[in-house]
């Protein structure tokens, strides 16, 4: 294939550095080594990428890709390696058995020790210690009522009553008071703590590039999953193509873009669009 020897002469590791491709990945597209690509959806992905970076065409790629996994050859060479490790399994499937009810037995064995001490020595001394706080908590109690029958025999003085009740409402009324303005507080400190949400949704398979400013560490990926963003963190994102949605705390922005997208997280959690001057400004000079 004339399109495919093109990318050859470009070389794997040139095109890796282009578009961020997994540079095995790429390695195996090059030999044909179809064996290797199992996720046909990543693997499509891939191609529509090479075809579009380097405008050239690879139905012919693909064809012999689909051809390879329709053919049954290699699900055959599956099925024979799984019939293999199955006769091996059960060959020794005996002695790990043997072993297993071993390990049963040991277990149970130290349960019903556990439970006979427990039963025999623990448990009553429980019983013999909630006896004896129960039979205090008799003794209170007798003695309370005791206390409140002759409380309720003396005749109260009508004027300090009615100035105590007064004094009481008040107080209760500061505790109430008190208890609002600390819920308050809680319920914003609450607000402050929770982190802003921000996920990326791309429309097709796509690749992203993270830097975390904190740390300077870097990390990529490959996906056409809803990726959700650690606003906890100071961090520049990068992304292979604009074919996405961004949800910015439920404010859902569309993007439907050929040119590749930047973003920034502030120390605040705030996520905002840049271009490329901020992007390499934010890094340090820092890139992918």
């Amino acid at each position: 294939m004339e399109e495919l020897d093109k990318l050859r002469q470009i070389g794997a590791r040139e095109i890796a550095k282009n578009t961020h491709m997994a540079l095995n990945k790429i390695e195996d597209i090059l030999n044909l080594n179809f064996e290797n690509l199992k996720d046909r959806a990543t693997t499509i992905g891939l191609i529509k990428i090479l075809e579009r970076e380097y405008n050239i065409q690879l139905q012919k790629w693909v064809q012999d890709y689909n051809e390879f996994w329709a053919s049954g050859v290699y699900q055959e060479e599956e099925l024979t390696r799984a019939i293999n490790v199955k006769i091996t399994h059960e060959a020794v499937a005996p002695n790990s058995s043997m072993k297993v009810w071993f390990i049963i037995g040991f277990i149970l064995l130290i349960v019903g020790v556990g439970f006979y001490i427990y039963s025999n020595f623990i448990f009553s001394q429980e019983v013999k210690f909630e006896n004896a706080l129960l039979g205090n908590s008799e003794e209170n109690i007798t003695s309370v009522d005791s206390v409140t029958l002759n409380e309720n025999n003396t005749q109260p003085d009508t004027s300090s009553s009615t100035y105590y009740s007064q004094d009481s409402l008040e107080v209760k009324g500061e505790e109430l008071s008190t208890s609002a303005f600390l819920d308050e507080e809680m319920q914003s400190n609450e607000e402050a703590i929770t982190p802003k949400k921000v996920e990326i949704k791309p429309l097709s398979n796509i690749w992203v590039g993270i830097i975390y400013l904190d740390t300077k560490q870097k990390m990529s990926l490959m996906t056409d999953k809803t990726l959700e963003i650690d606003t906890t963190r100071p961090q520049t994102i990068i992304t292979g193509h604009g074919m996405l949605e961004v949800d910015n705390n439920q404010e859902v922005l569309q993007y439907n873009l050929a040119d590749k997208m930047r973003f920034y997280v502030d120390d605040e959690g705030n996520f905002s669009e840049i271009n490329n001057t901020q992007y390499r400004q934010y890094n340090g000079g820092m890139g992918w």
